[in-house]
């Protein structure tokens, strides 16, 4: 049976040993009054606590040891040094955070990548530069990237990298998420019992498995982080996820 955002949900709830109508994860919505956020609703429509815990499962993942490539868009203004990379939108709704190659306005040929301190050292006046058509992209810190020199005219800037992807949602509620083997979705569910557990502490059948989903979550974590290329894992996933 193929997995699904539904099927998920209800494994979090088998693991965790509970019905499908439980109140587990039942959490204040936030917004005043006697209003919850469900652990999960009986149609799978709508808001739950699993759904947005399956979700934060998933972007640890793609943030920690699971490359997911994708590639966003800009309208860089003329006269513009820098802009941050999440602002560069992607067709799936993902959110880009490390980037590998950048293009201006279409061009076949990508920019060339300039570290920022050896720009320094060839230009001083690299921030003041006359503008002109951009050759050189570079980092400007961990959540942004330039263009040397400053591009002359507006143009689309066009970068392709890692994504942190869209939350899986209730118009994909019969299929899962695109960029996830079905073989890999068990680490979610691992995830989401191991968190929605540590708010039912006062459970005293719960605690003492929250180390065990915990630690398998982990392992899953660490045995992805050790299969991606060591040229990707020096540059964009150093740390070991656990």
């Amino acid at each position: 049976m193929p997995v699904t955002l539904l099927s998920l949900e209800e494994s979090v709830l088998n693991v965790l040993n509970e019905a499908f109508n439980s109140t587990l994860g039942d959490l204040p919505s936030g917004v005043g009054g006697t209003s919850t956020i469900p652990t999960l609703t009986l149609t799978g429509m709508g808001p739950s606590t699993i759904k947005s815990l399956l979700n934060e499962g998933a972007a640890e993942l793609a943030r920690s040891c699971y490359p997911v490539p994708d590639m966003g868009t800009l309208s860089w203004t003329s006269g513009t040094r820098t802009n941050l990379i999440a602002d560069f939108a992607t067709s799936s709704g993902s959110v880009i955070w490390a980037v590998r190659g950048v293009t201006f306005q279409g061009d076949s040929t990508a920019l060339r990548y300039c570290d920022r301190s050896a720009l320094e050292r060839s230009d001083p006046d690299w921030m003041v530069t006359s503008t002109a058509a951009p050759v050189y992209w570079y980092l400007d810190g961990p959540m942004s990237i330039g263009l040397y020199p400053r591009p002359l005219s507006t143009g689309t800037v066009t970068v392709d990298g890692f994504a942190v992807p869209a939350p899986m949602n209730d118009a994909g509620l019969s299929s899962v998420a695109p960029w996830i083997a079905d073989d890999l979705t068990h680490l979610l569910v691992w995830y989401a019992a191991a968190k929605l557990a540590m708010k039912n502490l006062e459970d005293s059948s719960l605690a003492p498995r929250i180390e065990i989903w915990q630690g398998l979550y982990d392992k899953g974590r660490m045995d992805l982080w050790l299969k991606v290329d060591p040229r990707i894992r020096k540059a964009h996933f150093p740390v070991a996820p656990a």
